[in-house]
């Protein structure tokens, strides 16, 4: 008896050792897994680990026992959870739905519909099954497919905290990227500004991305269409974009590569080059002739300082963006409006022999000159005399990012259809936030007749948007979504115009608008 006792007692013995063992192994499984640091030392398996980790949860309540424990790490540790803690305590998607409707607290829902009307609850499960989607997650009820985005997202943030002695500081910004990239919002991203550039602007029209500025050196790959750098085609490296920089549409990812696709970093990132700032761009020129250029990524500083003689450019793509080229974007005579205070990026030209008056606005941005133009062509046009009507009135909201102004407001319609017969708006995958907007209440609320002509825009008529913050020790910029605009019942992720018209490499050249000429017949 004693005997079957003790060989009882040695058999639990042996089996608690191995369940211990098993612990610890799988334990040192786990931390080997994500290549731990501490205090930048890696850990081997002869050093000691005093590292006690709660994962992030995202529990308000939750008390953290950091991962790393001081310096670099520690501060970009810091720094990412205060990015997810924001992002969990204010984005729609993991908000209380009931509660993130009451618009009281902070107008958490903007919309333009009739009091008895709300289609709150149908926008917001459009956007959040789009994001789910594009996430593989094929839920079917709203609390399923929160619940889920709100795990992937807690997942990519705990994976990052644990590579931080892996990444460079742009390496942890782009995967920032990544994770707010989840969410499908434009309004809820990480600024990429930063890191040295090739020394060429690209435009990334409808049927490719072409160079329009670039080093006089090479002064004959201007207009040149982009195939690939380093031997990956470029639609490959547009693909790659997908899962880094936040789009609603495709459309607004081609936009986005005007301002990213020459940052050395994020095609370092990629894969795309090595981190010698060297690199083959491999173009066809416009008579169809296909070579290689070898290209060395320079600052940012650098490039904005280069002079004309060092830099060969063709002065529409600038135009186009940043000043008043009334003759340029156009092709008529134009006769500007005397004694015009229009800004640098509202203005307006009356082309008295087409009786059109054309309205340009890059940005709705509340700065002082914008205001002040907005204000002046208002005031053009409470006076301008009843039996004199306008025949056409073009609003360009083209590469118009969105801002805060809204020009014309809704309050604005019956006015302004006093003084006009028909609108046009135009539109490309640049125009976003408070443009598309425009676009859409024109639409939809002018009782005259309006056309929107041009490109997809880069955003659809209902979305996201919100607040921008600091983190609090890299000082990195980022904006998170805290409202819903909703402002029709389309579910389609796209705004598109009534006449499709793109805009050409050889519209470019030849300094034509291919959408004004439609609207000047």
């Amino acid at each position: 008896m004693l005997s079957i006792r003790k060989t009882i007692i040695l058999v639990l013995a042996i089996l608690t050792a191995l369940f211990l063992a098993s612990c610890t192994a799988e334990t040192e499984s786990y931390i080997n897994d994500y290549d731990v640091h501490e205090n930048g030392i890696e850990v081997n398996d002869s050093t000691p680990l005093d590292i006690v980790h709660t994962a992030f949860t995202g529990d308000p309540d939750q008390a953290y026992n950091f991962l790393w424990q001081e310096g670099r790490y520690r501060e970009w540790e810091e720094d990412i959870i205060f990015y997810a803690e924001t992002i969990l305590e204010n984005y729609p998607f993991f908000v209380d739905f009931d509660s993130f409707r009451v618009t009281g607290e902070a107008g958490r829902v903007h919309h333009l519909f009739p009091t008895n009307v709300d289609y709150t609850g149908f926008i917001f499960d459009t956007l959040l099954q789009r994001a789910a989607a594009r996430n593989g997650i094929f839920e079917y009820e709203r609390e399923s497919m929160t619940k889920a985005l709100r795990e992937l997202f807690i997942d990519k943030i705990n994976t990052l905290i644990s590579d931080i002695p892996n990444l460079d500081d742009f390496e942890i910004r782009y995967r920032l990227s990544e994770v707010a990239a989840i969410l499908c919002d434009i309004h809820t991203e990480i600024d990429l500004r930063e890191g040295s550039v090739f020394p060429v602007h690209v435009l990334s029209l409808y049927n490719g991305i072409y160079l329009v500025s670039v080093p006089k050196e090479i002064e004959f790959a201007l207009y040149s269409k982009l195939l690939s750098i380093n031997d990956i085609c470029i639609d490959e490296i547009i693909e790659r974009f997908r899962a880094i920089v936040p789009h609603e549409n495709e459309y607004r990812r081609h936009g986005s590569i005007q301002q990213l696709l020459m940052t050395k970093e994020l095609l370092y990132f990629m894969n795309i080059v090595d981190d010698s700032g060297n690199a083959y761009f491999t173009i066809m020129d416009t008579s169809g002739e296909i070579f290689d250029v070898q290209l060395q990524a320079i600052s940012q500083y650098e490039f904005q300082n280069m002079s004309d003689a060092e830099l060969a450019r063709h002065d529409f793509y600038t135009s186009f963006k940043h000043s008043r080229t009334g003759d340029r974007l156009c092709l008529i005579t134009s006769r500007q409006l005397e004694g015009s205070i229009d800004g640098y990026y509202f203005w307006h030209e009356f082309f008295q022999d087409y009786n059109i008056l054309y309205v340009r606005s890059v940005h709705f941005r509340g700065d002082n000159d914008t205001f002040e133009a907005k204000q002046y062509l208002n005031q053009k046009l409470r006076d301008w005399p009843y039996d004199n009507k306008i025949d056409k009135l073009i609003i360009d909201i083209r590469q118009n990012g969105g801002g805060v102004l809204d020009w014309p407001s809704i309050f604005y319609f019956p006015f302004l259809s006093q003084r006009v017969s028909s609108f046009y708006v135009l539109i490309d995958g640049r125009s976003l936030s408070r443009s598309v907007l425009v676009a859409a209440n024109l639409r939809n609320h002018m009782e005259s007749d309006v056309t929107i002509i041009g490109e997809p825009a880069g955003q659809p008529e209902n979305f996201f948007t919100g607040a921008m913050r600091a983190m609090p020790n890299s000082g990195l910029l980022f904006s998170f979504s805290t409202t819903l605009r909703a402002h029709s019942n389309s579910e389609d992720t796209v705004f598109r115009p009534d006449i499709f018209i793109p805009l050409t490499i050889d519209d470019i050249i030849n300094n034509h608008d291919p959408l004004l000429e439609f609207i000047k017949k």
